[in-house]
């Protein structure tokens, strides 16, 4: 929001407006992918890093399932967009 903030103010004087849509959690291939990244991780790190990180990683795993359940549906948010625009 703070990028779209800053165009707003930069393009003002050219009438040019800027908006950003906050539709929600939407399900996408981004939250499989952060798990995966996360178990990678955790699966590779030190035993240093491992007592450092090994928490925050599983939280992330754990966020990204249940996100994942409960995001709406691109569908959805398609639906969401398409009646702000």
């Amino acid at each position: 929001m703070g990028f779209t903030e800053s165009l707003r103010f930069e393009l003002a004087p050219q009438n040019i407006q800027c908006s950003v849509i906050l539709p929600g959690v939407v399900k996408t291939e981004i939250w499989h992918r952060t798990r995966e990244s996360a178990n990678t991780t955790l699966q590779q790190m030190s035993a240093e890093q491992a007592e450092l990180y090994h928490d925050n990683l599983v939280s992330v795993i754990r966020i990204s399932e249940k996100v994942e359940n409960n995001g709406m549906s691109q569908e959805k948010a398609a639906l969401v967009f398409k009646k702000v625009l």
